[in-house]
């Protein structure tokens, strides 16, 4: 969906994160605790730059964590700079209405 928030309940979770970056420079992904107002985990940094002949690539965040409550959540991703216009992965230019997908959170119940 197009959601930028999710919600989980009490349990523990493992969470993988996938963000594009294209021309960012600079680059990192974290998952912010919106409901405690704290940064819950940060994920792998990553440098894209023309100049470096690295256009770009994916951020991860990867993570096992606990919750005592329902709370709510949302990926961030911090970026240095933009360079060429598309600074967080290419749109979709389809003119059959495809949607284009950016970040993919794929999400883990364990116990």
């Amino acid at each position: 969906g197009n959601n930028e928030f999710f919600t989980l309940e009490k349990c523990q979770y493992k969470l993988a994160i996938k963000c594009p970056n294209y021309r960012t420079s600079y680059t990192t992904t974290r998952l912010y605790d919106v409901t405690n107002s704290q940064i819950m985990e940060t994920g792998q940094s990553g440098y894209w730059h023309p100049s470096q002949g690295q256009e770009g690539g994916n951020s991860h965040l990867d993570a096992i964590f606990t919750i005592t409550a329902s709370t709510k959540f949302v990926v961030e991703q911090r970026v240095g700079s933009s360079y060429g216009g598309a600074d967080r992965g290419h749109r979709v230019y389809y003119s059959d209405g495809v949607d284009s997908v950016y970040s993919i959170v794929v999400i883990e119940k364990l116990k």
